[in-house]
């Protein structure tokens, strides 16, 4: 279980700009509403960069055909980068949540 602590030092641990470029996905607090259920659910934390989430977005589209807002990409871009690792041979799946994609920054995203 995480502490309050550790939830702050996971969010000291986030450049000032991340997500600035790739959507809201770097806000430092959400709430303690969010937080209350972080502190309950949550058993680790991972960051993953813009770039790495673009590259998520960019194969959701080219391989699955899915328009898949940032924040939403994020899980996958965790595990493209193996930032998590799982026991060999584990089902692992990617909830690709949320709407809010920037179709101006997509021709970005998708270069």
């Amino acid at each position: 279980m995480l502490s309050i602590d550790d939830i702050r030092s996971a969010a000291n641990k986030i450049p000032p700009l991340a997500g600035q470029d790739i959507g809201g996905v770097g806000t430092l607090f959400s709430g303690n509403h969010c937080l209350e259920h972080a502190l309950k659910y949550v058993d680790d934390l991972v960051t993953v960069s813009d770039e790495e989430i673009a590259g998520a977005m960019r194969l959701a589209w080219s391989r699955l055909k899915l328009v898949v807002e940032p924040g939403g990409a994020s899980s996958l871009a965790a595990e493209i980068a193996k930032k998590i690792k799982f026991p060999t041979g584990s089902k692992v799946a990617c909830i690709f949540s949320g709407v809010n994609v920037n179709l101006c920054k997509l021709s970005d995203i998708f270069k």
